[in-house]
């Protein structure tokens, strides 16, 4: 985030620490424990996301641990514009 003068992103989490204690400056997404989502009901935010940048584990992308697994689908239909340790899609979305 450093490097690329990202403030804050909008996080999607597969684990139990806050990004926080990583000084990571973060709007939580449903994630997994923490925020998670058992509605059906893919909320506006995710089926047509505001511009920003948006850090989603590939746990969470694939959806098995939320009520509705296309939660992420709309970046799961998209190329990632960076992977950081194989684990975390990071998309840059501009309207």
């Amino acid at each position: 985030m450093q490097r690329e003068g990202i403030e804050s992103v909008k996080l999607s989490y597969f684990g139990c620490v806050d990004p926080a204690v990583y000084q990571i400056e973060y709007e939580p997404l449903p994630g997994y424990p923490r925020y998670q989502y058992n509605q059906d009901v893919i909320p506006p935010k995710l089926s047509n996301p505001e511009p920003g940048v948006y850090a989603i584990s590939a746990t969470c992308l694939q959806g098995g641990f939320f009520g509705n697994r296309d939660l992420f689908k709309w970046f799961r239909d998209r190329e990632p514009n960076a992977v950081i340790g194989h684990s975390i899609f990071v998309y840059w979305h501009k309207k």
